[in-house]
């Protein structure tokens, strides 16, 4: 499903009668928007489902945990992949300055006058 049909099929959701079916069914849902804070939203409306004390929720008790855990599971996820892509760009920052800091090295060892050949000679390090 496409973003647009997502959210249409979240509103149509939203304006039915409170159920765990109906929970579920949001919470499945907001899974697969990838909208900023949808997973915290479907996993409380899942652990909501786990807990509900509601006969009618009983069957969908085992469904809801699994959802809730793979919700947890993809935040836990995601925000590992944060973190990572944030030390990536530390280290290309860092790399970048070393670059610079080399290139500025270089260009001043090319600016140096060549060392006399006879000192070195003399001192016995080049035969």
């Amino acid at each position: 499903m496409s973003q647009g049909e997502l959210l249409k099929e979240l509103s149509g959701l939203s304006l039915q009668q409170r159920s765990p079916r109906v929970a579920i069914q949001m919470g499945m849902v907001l899974m697969l928007t990838r909208v900023s804070g949808d997973l915290a939203r479907a996993q409380a409306l899942l652990d909501s489902v786990a807990s509900s004390p509601d006969p009618e929720a009983a069957p969908l008790r085992a469904l809801a945990q699994l959802l809730s855990s793979n919700c947890a599971e993809t935040r836990r996820l995601a925000e590992h992949g944060d973190k990572l892509l944030a030390q990536q760009k530390e280290s290309q920052k860092r790399i970048d300055q070393l670059n610079e800091m080399l290139e500025g090295l270089k260009t001043i060892e090319r600016t140096l006058p060549p060392r006399p050949a006879a000192g070195l000679q003399s001192q016995g390090v080049i035969k």
